[in-house]
């Protein structure tokens, strides 16, 4: 039902932030019997899924990358929530993945948390001739509840694209560079696994959906594919590997949603 503009609202939103991301979440919803419904709204067009275990489910699609620009994670999910009354954001879509020794494409990644890889000090070293001090501040805990039911469902055997999924839940880096370099990706993960935090890899936007939950006392959660390895080698063939991550996640992402 294309077109249609009566009032959305939605207990869980579901955000993408890229085109294939979008089309995947389109593809898996109709083939699993659900809708995608336009709905016009103020924040964004969201496309109404259906329920799922008594949970009213949407999506929408930010209409740039990134979490802090006018038109960024932060500012669509705020306005997205009020007009919605939506309760729960859900990050879907790519990632980059952080090793490409113990991780493949299409591997679901699940944060605990994220680590704002901005919200540090630059201080002066007698050695380096500078360093980086993360704060407490850095470190910013998903929902428990959410986390747990996509742990639980990759742990019991969830199907995906490419089999049974494939998972790892740990910290993600979040931040606004678009990273392809291995030298950068490495030094990143460096200085944030310095307490002996496992990183699994890293996006763009959820910093600002992280936000935006904070400030409306919402729950959120990031729920994310390996697309690439953010190097110059793994982006130079991401037309070949978003769409099965992509796929990957939007599967994964509703088949847990009408279990649990």
């Amino acid at each position: 039902m294309e077109g249609t503009t009566d009032v959305l609202r939605a207990d869980v939103l579901l955000v993408t932030a890229v085109a294939s991301e979008e089309t995947a979440l389109k593809s898996v919803a109709l083939a699993s019997g659900l809708r995608w419904d336009r709905r016009k709204g103020a924040a964004a067009t969201y496309y109404h899924i259906g329920e799922l275990r008594g949970r009213r489910v949407a999506a929408l699609r930010l209409k740039s990358m990134g979490s802090f620009s006018a038109t960024g994670s932060a500012f669509t999910c705020h306005r997205a929530m009020v007009e919605s009354e939506a309760t729960t954001i859900l990050a879907v879509g790519i990632a980059f993945g952080i090793s490409e020794e113990w991780q493949m494409v299409g591997d679901m990644l699940i944060a605990e948390s994220l680590h704002l890889y901005d919200e540090a000090d630059v201080i002066d070293d007698a050695e380096t001739g500078y360093r980086y001090v993360y704060g407490p501040k850095a470190t910013v805990p998903a929902s428990a509840e959410w986390v747990e039911r996509f742990r639980t469902a990759a742990t019991t055997g969830a199907e995906t694209p490419s089999g049974v999924a494939r998972h790892h839940v740990g910290k993600m880096l979040a931040g606004g560079a678009r990273i392809e370099s291995r030298a950068f990706r490495e030094l990143l993960r460096r200085r944030v696994e310095v307490d002996g935090t496992v990183v699994v890899g890293g996006e763009m936007e959820a910093a600002g959906i992280a936000a935006a939950c904070s400030a409306a006392g919402a729950d959120w959660a990031v729920v994310k594919a390996v697309a690439d390895f953010a190097t110059s080698e793994s982006r130079a063939t991401i037309s070949e590997t978003r769409d099965l991550a992509a796929n990957t996640a939007a599967l994964f992402t509703l088949k847990t949603l009408a279990a649990s």
